[in-house]
């Protein structure tokens, strides 16, 4: 055995690449390609659900992480990474024409997808995007406008917690360990949409608070500067409208 691996060795090109990162690219990219082929065929033709979201590289690259959940031959859910996709931007055209591709390659169906589940990657939900970008838009000038100067944050912790008192007092909500803490408006982050559900139930907590604060602001605007102020208008029309 030692004669023969001495043979190889001595046969062997001296100079040995097989640290190099082209070589490490390759061997991994055959490993992720039998390992895809066996999440593939674990599927087995069966109806599945995606997952998807937005991951920037090191080389901040946007890319599209795709997962698939399913159910396999034992009855248990399986969660399964399918692929990493670089896309040019992403709007939710390019993203659809990634995963199209995305599946192309592996031979999937997207007549087999029966649930979607997106994160960064939001802009897939195409016919709310719109509404969704609109909304959080708002929230967030809404929250400048509020936040403006220390004097505004005071009083809306103020009118807070008048309102908090007055609730206990009456009845309409439960006091104990952890319940009525001080809040504030929150911003949602870029991608996560667990920053997004605080954002709205932040704002649902304190809307009554909010707009208190909304209307001292137009009471002392002697300036006439009402476009400081659409934020609050446009704020009014959307409550308005259920």
């Amino acid at each position: 055995m030692r004669q023969l691996i001495g043979q190889i060795i001595t046969k062997a090109r001296g100079n040995l690449k097989l640290t190099s990162s082209d070589i490490q690219k390759d061997i991994i990219y055959a490993v992720a390609s039998e390992i895809t082929k066996v999440i593939v065929s674990d599927l087995e033709d069966d109806f599945f659900a995606i997952l998807i979201d937005e991951s920037r590289d090191i080389s901040v690259k946007e890319q599209m992480a795709v997962a698939l959940r399913y159910v396999d031959k034992k009855g248990q859910v399986m969660e399964r990474i399918l692929g990493l996709v670089h896309v040019s931007d992403t709007s939710s055209l390019s993203l659809k024409r990634a995963l199209e591709s995305l599946f192309a390659k592996h031979g999937l169906s997207l007549s087999k997808i029966l649930g979607q589940g997106y994160d960064g990657a939001s802009n897939m939900q195409g016919e709310y995007n719109g509404l969704k970008t609109s909304l959080f838009n708002l929230i967030a000038s809404l929250s400048n406008v509020v936040g403006a100067s220390c004097k505004r944050r005071d009083i809306l912790r103020e009118k807070q917690l008048y309102k908090v008192v007055e609730e206990l007092h009456n009845g309409e909500i439960s006091s104990g360990r952890g319940l009525n803490q001080e809040t504030t408006l929150r911003r949602a982050g870029e991608t996560r949409w667990g920053s997004h559900y605080g954002t709205l139930a932040s704002l649902i907590a304190m809307f009554s608070s909010v707009i208190d604060v909304l209307e001292i602001i137009e009471e002392d605007d002697q300036g006439g500067k009402l476009s400081q102020f659409q934020i609050y208008i446009i704020f009014k029309l959307n409550c308005s409208i259920k």
